[in-house]
């Protein structure tokens, strides 16, 4: 039964992940921005694992409801940072591809240097804040009368059959939105909600039998982050080098912003690295970041500069 109920609050979670970044990213994109409005959901999702981390009134360590704060930390925060879109917008603001402007030689890597630097210390910083914030629960009181109360350790039966059939509402109701929807902008936001919970869920398995305490690295969000990067730079890619219609665009949006942006994580990402020893985290850091950048760079580097995109197609 715990399995059902963690398989109900990552669905429902996971959506939930995918429409926050979606959101703050819509709001934060706008002419003249100073940031990619994904550094803001990069940051909200970190600040907010960090405060899962540290919090110990509404999850005491004796008594937490380990499915629920599973589901907020791998699943929900999960869901709204992303790893892989992380190195993408990396190699554009290297590749000087974008058609609707060029830059002079030696910008392109000033522009990766920024993307990479202001994304990381500023999700970090979050991260930490998060942390800070988090251990401070108990003293967040009126008259004595604490603000937050601990959720039950175990979950009433009644209370597991409704999430189990709440999550299959959010998803079919997600599936039917995409399916009836006429709307090329409603579509690909519908299959974004429909692939998240997948990528989520495999993420949540991945780290289940690779993440294992004898572990040198926790290869397990490895895996995730460098699986998923692989897939979004090759989802990137195809419709840029050959006509596709409107529905298959909207699924490669899906498959990007939905699933790949589900399956990989920053916030889980960071909080790994922060509890590494030193030597350990500078090695799994610089290889994830090798590795991941590595991939977008062949897969879309080579074609960008190899075959080209077409114009049209954009």
């Amino acid at each position: 039964m715990d399995t059902i109920l963690t398989l109900s609050y990552f669905v429902i979670f996971s959506m939930l992940g995918y429409l926050t970044r979606s959101g703050i990213q819509g709001l934060n994109t706008y002419p003249g921005a100073p940031f990619h409005g994904l550094v803001w959901a990069q940051v909200c999702g970190c600040a907010f694992m960090g405060f899962l981390q540290t919090e110990n009134v509404m999850f005491p360590t004796d008594s937490t409801n380990k499915p629920l704060l599973l589901a907020l930390t791998t699943g929900y925060c999960g869901s709204v940072t992303t790893f892989s879109s992380w190195m993408l917008e990396m190699f554009l603001g290297m590749g000087n591809i974008e058609p609707s402007y060029t830059r002079a030689k030696g910008d392109g890597f000033l522009s990766l240097v920024s993307i990479f630097s202001i994304t990381l210390l500023m999700a970090f910083a979050a991260l930490l804040y998060g942390k800070r914030v988090g251990s401070t629960t108990h003293l967040w009181t009126i008259k004595s009368h604490r603000l937050l109360r601990p959720f039950p350790a175990k979950t009433h039966t009644a209370v597991r059959i409704f999430l189990s059939l709440l999550a299959v509402c959010f998803y079919v109701g997600a599936a039917l939105y995409t399916a009836f929807s006429t709307s090329y902008a409603h579509r690909k936001f519908g299959f974004g909600l429909v692939f998240s919970p997948i990528g989520a869920l495999l993420r949540l398995y991945l780290s289940l039998w690779l993440n294992k305490s004898s572990a040198y690295l926790p290869w397990g969000t490895f895996a995730a982050n460098i699986l998923g990067t692989l897939i979004l730079s090759i989802m990137f890619m195809i419709p840029r080098i050959c006509h596709v219609s409107d529905i298959s665009r909207s699924v490669l949006y899906g498959v990007q912003n939905g699933f790949c942006g589900a399956l990989t994580t920053l916030s889980t990402f960071l909080n790994e690295l922060h509890k590494l020893p030193d030597k350990k985290a500078y090695i799994y850091g610089a290889l994830s970041v090798f590795v991941g950048y590595a991939l977008v760079l062949i897969v879309d580097g080579s074609t960008a500069w190899g075959h080209g995109y077409t114009v049209e197609y954009l």
